[in-house]
């Protein structure tokens, strides 16, 4: 009988290695130069170009995002209404705001730091809604004394001072009235003029 000496059966041993991993993702604070634009008195449906300055002075880009108020009194446009700021760098974006009403207006546009959870800073806008500038004249037409059933003819100019059309409509506060206006409506474009014939004919049946 013959005994062999046989190694020991190897034992295969799997050690499994955990490792937990924390991770914190950190959005840069970015600082808004300009907190308020004031348009002052500005003409409806005409745009107005404006600037905001985002400044990011850490070491890492930021992305934004600019959300406009939707109450439709004013109107914003921006190419660059998403984007990111560079680390240490300042960015000049720019925003165009057009009035759609009249009277007194502020409203507030907010710029979100894409991924961070405070809140997101305001710029606020505010301006004083115009129509067009209309200048008449002359600003008196005296016809004197003119014949029965003849037309007489004097000449009103309208001058359009404002970068936006004048819509006119010419009416007597009298019912019957010997005055007539040729055109009696129309529009004025902006920064023109138009000539108004200016009509008077009586008739010796009005009273």
């Amino acid at each position: 009988m013959r005994c062999k000496n046989l190694p020991p059966s190897p034992l295969l041993y799997r050690k499994e290695l955990l490792y937990s991993y924390l991770f914190r993702s950190t959005v840069p604070r970015v600082t808004l130069h300009n907190e308020v634009i004031d348009l002052g008195r500005t003409f409806l449906n005409h745009p107005n170009d404006r600037y905001v300055r985002l400044q990011n002075s850490t070491s890492l880009p930021v992305r934004y995002q600019f959300i406009y108020p939707r109450s439709g009194r004013l109107y914003f446009h921006s190419a660059e209404r998403e984007g990111v700021v560079e680390a240490n760098t300042t960015k000049d974006i720019p925003l165009a705001i057009t009035v759609k009403h009249l009277g007194d207006i502020t409203e507030k546009v907010e710029i979100h730091r894409i991924g961070a959870r405070d809140p997101p800073l305001e710029l606020q806008v505010s301006a004083t809604g115009t129509g067009p500038v209309l200048f008449i004249d002359p600003s008196e037409l005296r016809f004197g004394t003119i014949s029965v059933l003849d037309e007489h003819t004097q000449i009103l100019s309208l001058s359009n001072e404002s970068p936006i059309p004048a819509v006119f409509h010419c009416e007597s506060d009298k019912k019957n009235s010997c005055f007539s206006c040729i055109p009696d409506s129309g529009v004025v474009e902006p920064h023109t003029s138009m000539d108004i014939r200016v009509i008077a004919k009586l008739n010796d049946r009005l009273k």
